[in-house]
């Protein structure tokens, strides 16, 4: 397992891959305390993903180049690569910037809660649970 992350360190990328993991899981082996801390980074997370959704199909509608779906043959290719390129380049700087989002909420009792209250994890999600929630 690699060093743990400091505090608001992570990607976007980083973290909607996170709320990808988290998504399926059920608090109820959570303190409320725990519960209290846990349940607005959830809710960041998922207005982070949301918020990526959003980006990228108002990206793809602007930068679709006028005449794509008349253009045929090798126009059409070239102007679907350059489309590509164009989209992936704005979502892609968009994912590398940091998140702002403190996820390191947990003690480590309290990720173990989670995770065993969840017994369905692979073990790379509990990984991920540890490293990135338990605070230094």
């Amino acid at each position: 397992m690699s060093k743990k992350k400091e505090n608001n360190s992570v990607t976007r990328s980083e973290a909607i891959g996170i709320y990808n993991i988290i998504l399926n899981l059920e608090g109820g082996g959570l303190s409320r305390e725990a519960m209290c801390r846990y349940m607005p980074l959830r809710m960041k997370l998922k207005q982070l993903s949301a918020d990526f959704e959003e980006l990228r199909q108002e990206t793809v509608k602007q930068c679709k180049p006028a005449g794509l779906d008349e253009a045929e043959g090798i126009d059409k290719e070239t102007m679907q690569k350059q489309y590509n390129e164009d989209v992936n380049a704005v979502l892609g700087d968009w994912m590398k910037e940091k998140s702002g989002i403190d996820l390191q909420v947990f003690s480590m009792e309290e990720a173990l809660d989670l995770i065993m209250y969840n017994k369905n994890l692979k073990g790379s999600e509990a990984d991920f649970i540890v490293q990135y929630f338990v605070k230094p």
